[in-house]
């Protein structure tokens, strides 16, 4: 049993596989992403979001004149808002791939489980 976890190790390394801590915390933080997707305050946060993105759009599709100062500053905040709404896009993309890692590595856990019995 001991020369088998020492090949899967190696077998690890070579393949540059998580280690067994770092699927525990990828599982682990499935866990608190799901729970934080069921809390009042992330939905929220989702309508906020969402209400920023309407923004975006209804400011864009006023029409903005480049030629006067006015058009200018309106072309930096419209800028400015999308770059905003990039880092929100960012952060909702971790937290959805956190949780299908998690649910992977659940997975390959299980079948491993099952593959040792």
């Amino acid at each position: 049993m001991e020369l088998m976890n020492q090949t899967r190790k190696l077998y690890r390394q070579m393949l540059r596989l998580p280690s067994e801590e770092q699927v525990a915390d990828t599982i682990q933080a499935k866990e608190d992403f799901k729970n934080l997707l069921e809390h009042p305050g992330w939905k929220r946060l989702q309508n906020f979001i969402a209400t920023q993105e309407d923004g975006i759009l209804q400011s864009w599709k006023i029409g903005i004149r480049p030629d006067t100062l006015f058009g200018k500053t309106r072309i930096q905040k419209y800028d400015d808002m999308q770059s905003e709404l990039k880092a929100y896009k960012k952060i909702l993309k971790f937290v959805e791939m956190s949780i299908q890692n998690g649910i992977k590595y659940e997975r390959r856990l299980a079948k491993s489980a099952e593959a040792d019995q």
